[in-house]
């Protein structure tokens, strides 16, 4: 199901006209996702799943960021999906949300550039300050930092906890 939203109050105006694919396969935190960036002045396009999120991006939906789950069921995970976004639309920044943090921030593959990670459960003002900061280090000169106290932006990681250092992900499928 791929449902469009619009914002009804603008309470972060760098947010007003800019349009956010949500991706995320559990209805209850795609429900939570969508009014966060509503109230924050975001337009919303929602898909639950990637293969449904990648048929949109084929038929052209003009986006400016995409923020996606990392497990879900289908053909394409998060990685998987932004992958194909990146193929796309090579300067699309996308946030990728997961419960899966303790599992997920190990050796392995670094995060690819202009991409930041959310971990689940995350706060309103994390998930604004994570789409905030990939939108700037998306924008030409825009770089990572410290986007908000107790979260660390280093190497495209947001972590809403204590500062961590040196941040890279497993591949968990399909990237």
């Amino acid at each position: 199901m791929v449902k469009l939203a619009t914002a009804d109050k603008a309470e972060n105006s760098s947010a007003t006209c800019r349009t956010v694919l949500l991706v995320e396969d559990d209805p209850l935190v795609r429900a939570f996702a969508l009014r966060c960036l509503r109230a924050s002045g975001y337009r919303v396009i929602t898909a639950e799943n990637g293969d449904e999120a990648l048929d949109l991006l084929k038929a052209q939906v003009r986006i400016d960021l995409l923020f996606t789950d990392i497990m879900m069921p289908g053909r394409l995970c998060g990685w998987g999906l932004a992958r194909e976004a990146r193929r796309m639309f090579p300067d699309l920044p996308v946030v990728f949300a997961s419960g899966y943090t303790a599992e997920a921030l190990i050796d392995g593959n670094t995060l690819p550039e202009r991409s930041f990670f959310l971990a689940k459960p995350y706060r309103v003002a994390a998930l604004r300050s994570s789409l905030e900061a990939a939108m700037e280090a998306s924008a030409p000169g825009g770089a990572l930092k410290i986007v908000t106290p107790g979260c660390v932006a280093g190497d495209g990681v947001l972590w809403d906890g204590p500062p961590l250092r040196r941040h890279r992900l497993r591949r968990w499928c399909c990237f």
